[in-house]
């Protein structure tokens, strides 16, 4: 039942209430026009020593306001960087206030953001070691503590820059160097740490190196606190992180390092943060996948990037009949198959070279099948099913995804070679879709869809129909990832 009831959203710094109550109002207009009063009331913002808060009513279904609240990644604060988004989870408290001032806390369904800050825990850790507190906590110390993070159990995961400035470095060392921060960083995680989720280790996230990095590998993932098993300095020479460990890991490599988890839209996803990487921007898309895409239950897909699932165990969870995916990287794909079996689909895994188990690929209850090799074989594994089947295997693929940054083009024709040769889709009047992630310019935007129709159609002589744009997150200054939908037959 929906309830009217007064609703304070708590900002946890004040450089983003502009950027909050802009979409607060926008919500409001949205509802308007679908004539259903969701926001009622925006009221003046709370401004005392306490807080910093924008009270709103709302006639509002909890579990339907809790969704809406979870899904607002991307939202652009104008005083930051062009290419710095905020998303109103990681920013903000929520009270509920009922009729009688009883307050009650909204749970927002992110295991990914926290209500914590740093700068109090800092302060009361500074007195406790220091009686000198207002020479030593400076305002430049103050001012580089992070005001937004991801948890991801066990690992509370920094933006860049954060616990490495020369600043820091000062005030550590003032502070009684290692021995002194370590208890902080302790401390620290000790607070975040409850009845759900541990958190034992601390890094920080670099940018990904775009050069030569075909497994999109975070290789600049810098530890700050805890035990991972392997010596990640990338400053100096002597790494641990082999060609072997990388390409060819053993099963007691899998055991050795640690893996984080993350809950979203009730998908479990694992990956193990110093061979393989997660993007918490990519919500937006996969709930474009599970709330907009057609055609899904009961039909066939492929992803022909899958990581460690980020998609894939969308498909999954909308019923898809099977999805095929490809994937490099090892580590991806054993986050994959933990991510199969936290979310019971039963998986089969094929690596390169070898032969397809065909007991496993007939039996229909095996729904995600993965291949551990380049995407190259991918013509060649359904010719080899093709043979097994008597020939006699089309199948409706209904959506190939192509979710490589900053361009998947390398793999645009055989995913028009998979439709053309091996589907059925056309033949069961239903759409084979592909959906094309890049990197794009803004220049650019405008005629991107246009432009790849044209480059997409000269391939096979196929039709080929652009569908939608996406632009999902920015992901440098004046650059989008974009999903670029277009349909084959």
């Amino acid at each position: 039942m929906a309830d009217i009831r007064s609703f304070e959203i708590v900002l946890r710094d004040s450089l983003h209430i502009k950027t909050i109550k802009t979409f607060l109002e926008s919500e409001k207009k949205s509802y308007k026009k679908s004539n259903k009063d969701y926001i009622l009331n925006i009221y003046k913002i709370i401004r005392n020593d306490k807080k910093i808060a924008i009270p709103i009513s709302i006639n509002f279904d909890i579990n339907e306001l809790s969704e809406r609240l979870s899904k607002t990644t991307g939202l652009k604060n104008d005083r930051e960087s062009e290419n710095d988004q905020i998303d109103i989870i990681s920013n903000c408290d929520f009270k509920i206030i009922s009729g009688n001032n009883e307050e009650t806390q909204l749970k927002i369904k992110s295991t990914e953001t926290s209500k914590f800050d740093f700068k109090q825990l800092l302060l009361k850790y500074v007195k406790e070691t220091d009686t000198d507190t207002e020479n030593v906590l400076t305002d430049d110390v103050i001012s580089i503590l992070p005001s937004r993070w991801s948890l991801y159990p066990p690992l509370l995961l920094l933006p860049s820059n954060t616990f490495e400035t020369d600043i820091w470095v000062s005030f550590v060392s003032k502070m009684g160097g290692a021995t002194w921060v370590d208890e902080f960083y302790k401390l620290l995680l000790a607070k975040l740490t409850n009845n759900s989720n541990v958190y034992t280790h601390i890094a920080i996230n670099k940018p990904i190196v775009e050069n030569s990095n075909v497994m999109r590998v975070p290789v600049n993932l810098l530890p700050v606190y805890g035990d991972f098993s392997i010596n990640l300095n990338h400053d100096k020479q002597n790494t641990e992180i082999s060609e072997e460990i990388l390409t060819s890991p053993t099963e007691q490599d899998f055991n050795k390092l640690f893996w984080c988890t993350s809950n979203q839209n009730g998908i479990t996803q694992f990956w193990c943060p110093v061979f393989t990487m997660f993007s918490r921007g990519n919500i937006k898309e996969k709930i474009r996948i599970l709330q907009t895409f057609k055609n899904i239950e009961n039909n066939y897909i492929i992803d022909l990037y899958s990581g460690i699932g980020y998609f894939t165990l969308c498909y999954l969870k909308k019923n898809c009949k099977r999805i095929f995916c490809w994937e490099l990287n090892p580590w991806s794909i054993k986050g994959l198959v933990k991510g199969a079996i936290a979310n019971k689909f039963k998986y089969m895994v094929t690596y390169e070279n070898e032969d397809l188990d065909w007991s496993k690929f007939d039996d229909d209850t095996i729904r995600l099948v993965i291949f551990q090799e380049s995407n190259e074989y991918a013509i060649d594994r359904f010719n080899q099913i093709l043979k097994h089947k008597n020939n006699d295997y089309k199948i409706p693929i209904t959506h190939i995804n192509l979710g490589l940054l900053p361009s998947s083009k390398l793999s645009w024709p055989i995913a028009s070679s998979l439709i053309k040769d091996f589907s059925s889709a056309s033949e069961k009047n239903l759409k084979s879709q592909i959906h094309i992630h890049e990197n794009v310019g803004v220049r650019e935007l405008d005629n991107f869809m246009e432009i790849t129709t044209s480059d997409l159609t000269k391939i096979n002589g196929q039709t080929v129909e652009p569908v939608h744009l996406e632009k999902v997150k920015t992901y440098a200054p004046d650059v989008w990832h974009i999903v670029g939908d277009f349909s084959i037959s």
